[in-house]
């Protein structure tokens, strides 16, 4: 199970955050806390300015990336990162 943890918020306190995530050799898909797809087993909570996703991974390459978009549409994108399960 990976853990990933995003503390985001703004001056009106809305603050989406969306994490990217790649298969090696499969898709990339984007999770959300108000849209999870009931067919991956990921799951997500917010506490005011923390989110949480939780993911089962199995082996293999995964990259992911933080997508936050405050308020007014600004948006910051994290640096990719490449993480090999085993």
């Amino acid at each position: 199970m990976l853990r990933v943890a995003v503390r985001a918020s703004d001056q009106s306190g809305i603050a989406k955050v969306e994490l990217g995530w790649a298969i090696e050799g499969g898709d990339t898909l984007i999770f959300a806390c108000d849209a999870l797809p009931a067919s991956m087993p990921v799951r997500c909570r917010q506490r005011g300015d923390v989110t949480v996703f939780q993911l089962e991974v199995g082996a293999g390459r995964r990259g992911l990336q933080i997508r936050v978009t405050d308020g007014a549409g600004n948006q910051r994108v994290s640096r990719p990162v490449l993480i090999a399960f085993q």
